[in-house]
């Protein structure tokens, strides 16, 4: 091959690598993602604790919603703002906990940044299998 070859065809590999190791899945960047961490069970009822991870996109906001049972969270990183049934908003950031109230509408939770992805984690006493968060009818 001649150089030339020899360069546009690195270049070529090089830009190809580039754009696979740098492609994310269409969509999932835009997504909440909540991982359930642990769930240990509350011997003699059909409830446990469960420990949740949830990492917020940017600019995402969650629609109307509500949470069956309390919740208490904390921020890991990055920074939020929540409002519950016309309550004031309230931000919370890294090193902050906050709550999550039960059967009252959480009318706003969004992240205020356009680049950076909050991490919390949150605990409840829940119902085996049943969802923590749930979308008003």
């Amino acid at each position: 091959m001649k150089n030339t070859e020899v360069i546009v065809f690195a270049a070529a590999a090089l830009s190809l690598f580039a754009a696979f190791s740098l492609a994310q899945p269409v969509g999932a960047a835009s997504k909440v993602s909540r991982t359930i961490l642990e769930r240990t069970d509350i011997p003699g009822t059909n409830d446990e604790l469960r420990l949740t991870l949830v990492e917020f996109p940017p600019s995402k906001s969650a629609p109307p919603h509500f949470h069956p049972v309390p919740g208490v969270c904390y921020v890991l990183e990055g920074t939020a703002e929540t409002q519950y049934d016309g309550g004031p908003v309230e931000q919370v950031s890294a090193g902050e906990s906050f709550h999550d109230v039960a059967d009252t509408t959480h009318t706003a939770f969004r992240n205020v940044s356009d680049t950076e992805i909050p991490k919390f984690i949150c605990t409840a006493k829940i119902g085996k299998n049943q969802k923590y968060y749930l979308l008003r009818d």
